[in-house]
């Protein structure tokens, strides 16, 4: 069809009712956007169209099941759903405790690297000028070399313990994965 007769059938539709040739190319989607277009406007303006294009598509409409309702209903109430969703509300709590664990691990690994870091340093910040620790837990300057072997040994233990966290975390994940695919 060209652009004329589409044009020419548009100015048709506006000025008639629609028919029921129309409705049922409408139905069967032998229309064009801009006959559907054109279709569209007139029944919004045309309460006896839009009675006729109700009546079409009410017809086409598939009803419900009688029992539908109560089978819902049923299925919800089902203990095994319940637990499922239950099991899977606790899974993603106990995700965000895992996690915020993790991050509180790594924060407080992070501070007492820091400190240590500081507390062996040629420059800290935290020595008065005699010697003394502004912190009040170290009164003299301890022997620089034990230090450093202690911090090397809390800074092996730490990365062991946070694989560990991390090892540990990754396996409740992939059996969460596993239980709910």
């Amino acid at each position: 069809m060209s652009n004329r007769e589409v044009t020419n059938k548009m100015d048709l539709l506006s000025k008639r009712h629609i028919t029921d040739d129309d409705l049922s190319a409408f139905a069967q989607d032998r229309m064009t956007m801009k006959e559907k277009e054109e279709l569209l406007v007139h029944v919004c303006t045309c309460i006896y169209c839009a009675d006729q294009f109700a009546d079409v598509i009410a017809g086409d409409m598939v009803l419900a099941p009688k029992q539908m309702k109560q089978n819902l209903l049923e299925a919800v109430k089902n203990p095994k759903l319940q637990v499922q969703t239950q099991t899977k509300r606790i899974s993603t709590q106990c995700k965000l405790i895992l996690y915020s664990l993790k991050v509180g691990v790594a924060a407080t690994s992070a501070l007492l690297l820091l400190l240590l870091t500081v507390l062996t340093s040629d420059q800290g910040n935290l020595r008065n000028e005699n010697n003394k620790i502004y912190a009040g837990f170290i009164t003299n300057r301890p022997d620089v070399s034990s230090l450093r072997e202690g911090l090397e040994n809390v800074s092996e233990e730490i990365g062991n313990f946070s694989s560990n966290i991390f090892d540990f975390t990754n396996g409740i994940i992939k059996r969460e994965v596993k239980m709910n695919d």
